[in-house]
């Protein structure tokens, strides 16, 4: 049985845009430029991402961030990437089939990595207690820290997306997690990243 309450909205949702746009692009993931998808890829390897880390892409869609890792030489075997969409990691193998791609639920997932990240894995509209409990999750699983977007209540529609006042959130995590760092007017009011080291 499935700990993600709203699996199958979420798959669904994303299956719209890839059903529409090319898998090659950042439209297939639901975001609205190359550039935003870029900057949120930039900002959660200030994580301390390099070529010598193991990664958990939590929410990994069609992969796109191995491609940015490619980019910028710190690709690795030690990548994994997962995902609740059985489609998105078909297509992801496809795409490139040297990286680790697997259908899989955050809780599912036992072993440690260096870093957990995740862009757009909490956009979809789900309960704040299943956003905690994912970060909780991600956080005990992580030897050194994880990272996450999230959209801000000043762009995006908060009757369909999760949405955050970026300070408020910050100090929300801050009650729970000792080491927490806030990143945000990367994509100006768009968009904000939360780090969380141990």
């Amino acid at each position: 049985m499935s700990k993600t309450k709203y699996k199958d909205v979420i798959v669904e949702f994303y299956n719209r845009f890839m059903r529409d746009f090319s898998d090659e692009t950042y439209e297939a993931v639901g975001w609205v430029s190359n550039r935003s998808q870029e900057e949120r890829f930039k900002i959660l390897t200030y994580l301390g991402i390099d070529e010598n880390t193991t990664v958990l892409d939590f929410g990994c869609g069609l992969g796109h961030f191995v491609d940015f890792m490619k980019k910028r030489g710190i690709f690795n075997d030690n990548y994994r990437g997962i995902d609740i969409n059985p489609k998105a990691i078909q297509i992801a193998r496809e795409r490139n089939p040297d990286a680790l791609f697997e259908e899989a639920e955050i809780f599912d997932i036992t072993n440690s990595y260096d870093y957990v990240i995740g862009s757009g894995v909490f956009t979809v509209k789900m309960s704040q207690d299943e956003v905690d409990e994912a970060i909780a999750h991600a956080f005990s699983i992580c030897r050194v820290g994880v990272a996450f977007n999230f959209l801000t209540k000043d762009y995006a529609d908060i009757e369909h997306f999760n949405t955050y006042v970026p300070i408020e959130f910050y100090q929300r995590i801050k009650n729970t997690y000792k080491k927490v760092g806030l990143a945000e007017g990367y994509l100006e009011n768009e968009d904000f990243t939360i780090f969380i080291y141990k």
